[in-house]
């Protein structure tokens, strides 16, 4: 799962914004983390991506991609299953995708917490990252924005054909999957966590 669908999912259970990006950049044990509401919002990150990444429908989306791509293919799949979002905002929120952006940015922004990431979400509102997740020149830019963060060689910046290649098939693996993750995400135990 990627940054919009995480967002999404966390704002359904109350979680905070910026603990939901800390779930992709924080290593190591949830149960030291304050404040609590970062905690709760790294955990239901790390339970989601568990979930993902064992789901048939994100394991057979998986298979259709390149294998020459090797273990990036996950990362290919978070990414593409944004577009997918994106395009189909309109059946999993009431607030137009263009308005739920900015209100995350702002949140991100304005939160303590969002320290640590601040470059990155000043980045990504600037180019308004989420939002663009619409296009599928918009996934372009963002696959070849991570694979010049990794040092060896990824062709992620070509992935891009990938989706193009699989698009039907993909959009389908998709809304198998996310209506279930949804009601996942909207079932976890927060309360465990105090």
């Amino acid at each position: 799962m990627n940054y919009l669908a995480h967002l999404l999912l966390a704002e359904r259970r109350s979680l905070c914004p910026a603990g939901t990006l800390l779930g992709d950049v924080l290593r190591g044990p949830v149960e030291a983390l304050e404040p609590a509401e970062v905690r709760r919002a790294v955990w239901h990150h790390r339970r989601l991506d568990s979930f993902t990444d064992t789901h048939p429908a994100f394991l057979r989306a998986k298979r259709r991609i390149d294998p020459t791509y090797r273990h990036f293919r996950g990362v290919m799949v978070d990414i593409f299953f944004d577009h997918y979002l994106a395009r189909h905002w309109n059946t999993f929120h009431h607030q137009p995708l263009t308005a739920f952006c900015q209100r995350m940015y702002r949140q991100l922004l304005c939160r303590s917490e969002s320290t640590e990431l601040r470059p990155r979400i000043e980045a990504m509102a600037r180019i308004d990252l989420l939002g663009s997740y619409v296009s599928v020149e918009g996934i372009d830019r963002a696959l070849g924005s991570v694979s010049r963060r990794i040092r060896r060689s990824n062709g992620l910046d070509q992935g891009g054909r990938e989706l193009q290649r699989h698009y039907d098939a993909l959009e389908s693996d998709f809304l198998a999957f996310f209506p279930q993750a949804v009601a996942f995400g909207d079932g976890l135990d927060h309360e465990a966590l105090r």
